[in-house]
């Protein structure tokens, strides 16, 4: 509990692991409830992409965000193999897959998305437009 505001056990596990990992890039709350909102919003089997997924906070939020709902595709991407590992390990929805590389460079081969959260260089900073061109 920070601030009198309970956070979902989800996002606490992701805290846990990104603290475990040394990891210091998850998701502030404030972006990961957007996120949350924004993954409520996600029109019925919709697509969702996240560059990114360090220890799961982002993540964790956008499935939170999701409730009960099945009919998504979730898709994260990261470089660090070790780090995305342990991420893998947590309890995640069977909608959940996790992809290995750099985001930029898989984006072309993975289609359209109802919703990309950007949060690595990799369709952030470098290859933006593909980014764009996704959605």
């Amino acid at each position: 509990m920070i601030d009198d505001v309970a956070f979902p056990a989800i996002v606490v596990g992701a805290g846990h692991r990104a603290v475990v990992a040394g990891f210091s890039l998850s998701s502030e709350p404030d972006v990961g409830a957007l996120l949350s909102c924004l993954a409520a919003a996600v029109p019925a089997h919709g697509r969702i992409l996240e560059l990114g997924t360090g220890a799961g906070s982002g993540l964790a939020w956008l499935v939170h965000g999701l409730g009960q709902r099945v009919d998504i595709e979730l898709i994260t991407i990261d470089v660090d193999q070790a780090l995305q590992a342990q991420t893998r390990q947590a309890d995640w929805p069977p909608y959940v897959r996790f992809e290995l590389g750099d985001g930029a460079s898989l984006l072309p081969t993975l289609g359209t998305f109802d919703l990309i959260f950007a949060d690595a260089p990799g369709g952030n900073t470098v290859g933006l437009d593909g980014t764009i061109a996704a959605l």
